[in-house]
């Protein structure tokens, strides 16, 4: 926070008509005027007749213009602190004195006020840049992370499809089943298949099914039980027609637990 300056005169530092103007701080020539109780047109003229170089004139006394009461375009100029100081010199007396001390404390003030307002922008801007690259190495973080993610995902479908293909490969090597399936689901045929056989060879229907659910997952990588308790189905059977294995299971059903041939051997 700027410290406002008490001033040593009784002239209130707003009637002094100091600003900031393009980040600069300037006093108006008609301001000048006022305070030192001169006319306008006599301050403009005292600019004018200043001996000082072109350089120090157009830096310090900056051309500008102002709508008077009768709506005409009038010339003024804008004074840093070096061209007031300037032209004050020339304003002599004690109450010439004590206005430009005056001006001085507020130019003073004022350049302060602008000093720290750049450096508050100064330091807004270093956070928003500390800022930004905070979040840029975050965003790059989580893109590694995303494209590991797809990798990972990319090499599983991989997988997938090289199992999915493996399985229609041995099935389309396996022996064709001793009879033609009728219109009965392949689902209700492995199960009265499996149950029959395992009443035929004094064999629990539990340990029959478990038997053939490890010859699938040996043979096609897909552990059916396992995958029905993780989707919270009651049948093992029913998990596999609804995600497309049923006909590979009766397949395999047919192969394993024959009606009339030679019956398995459990392991």
């Amino acid at each position: 926070m700027t410290k406002i300056v008490d001033f040593p005169n009784e002239t209130p530092a707003e009637n002094l008509g100091v600003m900031i103007r393009d980040q600069r701080v300037v006093v108006s020539s008609r301001d000048v005027a006022r305070v030192f109780e001169k006319e306008h047109r006599r301050v403009l003229q005292d600019i004018r007749e200043l001996s000082c170089s072109r350089e120090f004139r157009l830096h310090n006394f900056v051309q500008s213009s102002y709508i008077n009461e009768q709506g005409r375009e009038m010339p003024e100029y804008l004074m840093t602190r070096d061209g007031f100081t300037l032209l004050a010199m020339g304003y002599t007396g004690p109450k010439a004195m004590k206005f430009k001390e005056a001006y001085i404390f507020e130019f003073n003030r004022m350049e302060q006020a602008l000093k720290e307002q750049v450096m508050d922008e100064a330091e807004l801007l270093a956070r928003l840049a500390a800022n930004m690259a905070e979040f840029q190495k975050k965003q790059k973080a989580i893109n590694g992370i995303h494209s590991a993610r797809l990798v990972a995902l990319e090499e599983r479908v991989t997988a997938q499809s090289r199992v999915r293909d493996e399985a229609v490969e041995y099935l389309r090597r396996l022996p064709e089943p001793s009879a033609v399936p009728p219109a009965k689901s392949p689902r209700i045929l492995t199960y009265q298949r499996v149950l029959s056989w395992a009443r035929r060879n004094g064999i629990s229907p539990q340990e029959a099914f478990n038997y053939l659910y490890r010859e699938f997952a040996a043979r096609y990588h897909v552990d059916l039980k396992t995958r029905a308790k993780n989707r919270k189905m009651d049948s093992v059977l029913k998990y596999a027609e609804r995600d497309g294995f049923i006909d590979e299971v009766y397949v395999l059903a047919c192969h394993l637990f024959p009606v009339e041939e030679r019956e398995p051997v459990l392991v």
